[in-house]
């Protein structure tokens, strides 16, 4: 298991998915640090909850289904 942490480019860039998202789509906090965690790191996120990652750009999903 790898274990990835936070650092200050995520959690600043998890601050303007919050800005940017939140009062549009309700994304919350959590989400956002998971968003910006797989910007940041330039990795695709895989998840069977699409519809709280879908309208953000350039975040790059997969869908397992």
């Amino acid at each position: 298991m790898i274990i990835d942490s936070v650092n200050e480019e995520i959690s600043l860039l998890a601050g303007e998915l919050f800005r940017d998202y939140y009062a549009s789509n309700g994304i919350g906090i959590i989400d956002c640090f998971i968003a910006a965690t797989a910007m940041e790191r330039r990795k695709k996120l895989a998840t069977h909850n699409s519809k709280h990652f879908k309208f953000i750009k350039d975040l790059e999903l997969i869908i397992p289904y």
